[in-house]
């Protein structure tokens, strides 16, 4: 790890993060519950997030929470946050600690053709209404009936995602939506 990257990390997140977050190495409490930086918290369980995994969770954001978008954050920036927060736990010294990249399939052919998306969407609506419902909501809003009982690991109540926000934690591309769908936020 570059330990300037670390360095200037640990200088944005005192500037940007700790407010919410807390002073390193203990979180503080807030109004609402925080992910505790020293615990990696990204799929699949047990695995480190990829790099890119983090960046796309630093950089645009998480809706519907109160971590906002830091779009003037420089890449570099961006980078040293990263290095900082990978710091935190000695787990990322070791690689056999980290996620292996998935590979995506290519959208299918059907799905470039207006009339055969409709065709899909509909075959996908009757699975959502099945697998996805009782969480989410009829209408994807994230007021379905076992969203309120969702914890995470530290005990604390999980939001459950509104599916009609204009940005997705995951991201917002549909590759980015199938690699959540198929392997989990």
């Amino acid at each position: 790890q570059n330990t300037s990257f670390y360095f200037r990390g640990a200088r944005v997140y005192n500037q940007i993060c700790t407010h919410c977050h807390g002073r390193i190495p203990r979180t503080q409490a807030t109004h609402f519950p925080q992910r505790c930086l020293q615990i990696p918290h990204h799929t699949p369980l047990g695995k480190l997030p990829l790099e890119t995994n983090l960046r796309r969770t630093i950089r645009p954001g998480i809706t519907s929470t109160a971590r906002t978008a830091f779009t003037k954050i420089t890449d570099a920036n961006l980078d040293g946050i990263r290095a900082f927060i990978q710091g935190l736990s000695p787990r990322w010294k070791d690689v056999e600690n980290y996620a292996v990249a998935i590979d995506l399939p290519k959208p299918p052919a059907w799905y470039h053709q207006q009339n055969n998306r409709v065709l899909h969407a509909a075959k996908g609506k009757e699975k959502f209404v099945q697998l996805c419902a009782s969480c989410h909501g009829p209408e994807g809003k994230g007021d379905g009936p076992a969203a309120a009982a969702l914890i995470n690991i530290w005990k604390n109540p999980l939001t459950t995602a509104d599916l009609n926000e204009a940005h997705h934690k995951s991201g917002d591309k549909p590759t980015d939506l199938y690699r959540t769908i198929a392997t989990g936020p």
